[in-house]
C-alpha cells in the first residue's frame, strides 16, 4: 500500500508539471493538454483519497510516522526524561530558528543567519569530510559560527542535559552536529593535535538525530517491542555483496555510485533494477572484516554473518529478523535520485541472475517497511544512509522505513566510512555497553568517538572525516 501510494503521488506531480508547462502553449493543443492533465489530477486525487482511507482503517499508525500531526509543547516535554533535551533548528529565507525543549523549560532563538548562508557553511564543511582521498582542511571557524549562531544562545537550558535529540532542518540534516565547535578554535585546521584539542559539540552532549520529533513519539508509543525472550545480543549481519566493480575501500578513492536504471516489469508489476548496472558497483571487501568483528564482539555464532553471493534480498526476507536484537547492513547505500526511475533510498545486495519484483538487488525503503523487525539497533554501515533532505531523502526515508518495520534506533553514516575505522568504532560502542549495561547507545557512541580521535598513532584519526560519519538516529536509550 505504501509503495502504491508513492507511485500515485509521483504520477500526480508529473500531471501537475504538465499543467504548468502547458500554460506556455497558447494554441488549442495547449488547452487540450491542460484539460487532460487536470482530469488526470482529479482521478489521481480520488485514488489517493481512497488509498489513504484504507491505510487509516487497516494500519492507522502509518500516518503517525509518515505524515504526523503537530505536537504541542506539553506533548514534547512529556516525551523527555530528566537529562534529555530536544533541539530543533529550522533555516529559513530571513533567518534561522532554533528551539530547545527540556522536561521543564522551552527557549526559542532566532538567528540572522539565512538558509543560503547556512547552506554555504554546511557545504564547506561537508566538502572537507565527505570527499575521497586524503582529508582536507576542516574549517573549524565555520563550525564555530554555526554553533554560536544556532546552539549557544540556548545553552542556558541545555546545560543540564546529557542527551540531546536533534531535528536539524534543510542542509543541516546532512551534517552531523557532532562536528560543531563550541569554543574559538586554536592552531592550524590541519594540525592533528589542534583537532584533538578542539572543543567539539559531541564532547558536550550525547547526540541523537531524528527525522522529526513525532518519530520519537512513534518509537516510544508503538515500538516498545517484546524483548523478554532475548537473553543475549542476538545478531545478524549482511554485507560484502557479490559485485563486479573494482574492489574499493569505502573511505578510498573509488566509491562513486553509478546511476542505475530501473526497467519496466511485465504484467503491470513494480519496476525492477537493471542488475547488469548494479553488478558494476565496486565490491566492498572491508565490510566482511567489519561484520565479523561485530559478530565476535557480541559473541554471536559464525553463521550470523551472511556475505558474498549469499547476501541477497531473498536471504534477508527468509531470515527471522523478529528475533534479532542487533541487525547490520554493510554495503552501498543509494540516495533517492541516484537510481533512475525511483524516488526513494535503497541498500544494495548481491544482484540475482533472474531478477524479479521481490529480489532485484535493491532493498528499497518501501520494501524495508514490509520486514518484521524487533531490533534495538540497526547498523547501516553504508555511505549516505544518514543523508538529509538536502542531498536526497536518505535519513528520513530509511529511518522511517526501519522504524515502521520495528527497529528502535539506527547507527547510520553521513559519508563513506573508512574500513579501518568502522569496525573499531562499532566494536568500541558494543564493549562500552557491555562494561556498563545502563549506558545509552548515544553515550556509547560519544565515548567511541573520543577513543578514535585520541589515537595518536594515526594522525588522520583526529580529523572529523574519520570519527564523525556515524550518527544515532531514533531512540538513543
Amino acid at each position: 500500500l505504501a509503495r502504491q501510494r508513492q507511485e500515485l503521488a509521483e504520477a500526480w506531480q508529473d500531471a501537475e508539471a504538465r499543467v504548468t508547462l502547458a500554460q506556455a502553449i497558447r494554441e488549442a493543443d495547449g488547452e487540450a493538454i491542460r484539460q487532460e492533465a487536470r482530469q488526470q489530477l482529479v482521478s489521481l486525487e480520488e485514488e489517493i483519497a481512497l488509498l489513504d482511507q484504507r491505510l487509516r482503517d487497516e494500519v492507522p499508525e502509518f500516518f503517525d510516522l509518515i505524515n504526523p500531526s503537530s505536537l504541542d509543547a506539553k506533548a514534547v516535554q512529556r516525551l523527555l526524561s530528566n537529562g534529555e533535551a530536544a533541539l530543533l533548528i529550522m533555516p529559513g529565507e530571513f533567518g534561522t530558528h532554533s528551539i530547545a525543549v527540556t522536561p521543564d523549560a522551552i527557549q526559542w532563538h532566532r538567528s540572522e543567519l539565512t538558509e543560503l548562508e547556512v547552506n554555504r557553511l554546511v557545504a564547506r564543511l561537508r566538502a572537507s569530510v565527505a570527499t575521497s582521498g586524503s582529508p582536507k582542511r576542516f574549517h573549524r571557524k565555520d563550525a564555530y559560527q554555526l554553533y554560536t549562531e544556532l546552539v549557544e544562545p540556548l545553552q542556558g537550558i541545555l546545560a543540564s542535559s546529557q542527551e540531546v535529540y536533534a531535528v536539524p532542518g534543510g542542509s543541516l540534516a546532512a551534517l552531523p552536529l557532532a562536528v560543531l565547535v563550541t569554543q574559538e578554535p586554536k592552531g592550524p585546521d590541519v594540525d592533528p593535535q589542534a583537532l584533538r584539542e578542539t572543543a567539539w559539540l559531541s564532547d558536550r552532549f550525547a547526540l541523537v538525530q531524528l527525522p522529526s520529533l513525532q518519530s520519537l513519539l512513534f518509537l516510544r508509543r508503538f515500538n516498545s517491542g517484546d524483548t523478554n525472550y532475548r537473553t543475549d545480543a542476538s545478531f545478524a549481519g549482511f554485507g560484502d555483496p557479490d559485485l563486479d566493480g573494482r574492489a574499493s575501500s569505502r573511505g578510498g578513492g573509488d566509491t562513486a555510485l553509478l546511476r542505475t536504471a530501473y526497467l519496466p516489469n511485465a504484467g503491470g508489476e513494480a519496476a525492477i533494477a537493471d542488475v547488469s548496472q548494479l553488478r558494476r558497483l565496486a565490491s566492498l571487501p572491508g565490510t566482511q572484516a567489519e561484520l565479523i568483528a561485530i559478530q565476535s564482539a557480541l559473541g554471536a555464532p559464525v553463521q550470523s554473518v551472511v556475505l558474498g553471493e549469499e547476501a541477497t534480498e531473498t536471504t534477508v526476507r527468509k531470515t527471522d529478523l523478529s528475533r534479532i536484537n542487533v541487525l547490520a547492513f554493510a554495503t552501498h547505500g543509494l540516495l533517492a535520485g541516484e537510481v533512475d526511475g525511483i524516488a526513494e533510498p535503497a541498500l544494495v545486495f548481491t544482484p540475482p541472475d533472474a531478477p524479479n519484483a521481490r529480489d532485484d538487488g535493491l532493498l528499497t525503503a518501501s520494501e524495508i517497511t514490509t520486514l518484521k523487525l524487533n531490533a534495538d539497533w540497526v547498523i547501516l554501515s553504508a555511505c549516505n544512509t544518514a543523508a538529509g533532505e538536502g542531498g536526497g531523502e536518505g535519513l528520513s526515508g530509511l529511518a522511517r522505513a526501519f522504524f515502521y518495520a520495528g527497529a528502535r534506533s539506527l547507527l547510520a553514516s553521513h559519508w563513506p566510512v573508512r574500513d579501518d575505522i568502522a569496525p573499531n568504532l562499532i566494536v568500541t560502542m558494543i564493549l562500552e555497553q557491555q562494561r556498563d549495561p545502563d549506558l545509552s547507545r548515544a553515550r556509547a557512541l560519544q565515548r567511541a568517538i573520543v577513543e578514535i580521535r585520541s589515537n595518536i598513532a594515526d594522525p588522520s584519526s583526529a580529523h572529523p572525516a574519520a570519527w564523525a560519519p556515524f550518527v544515532i538516529v531514533g531512540e538513543g536509550r
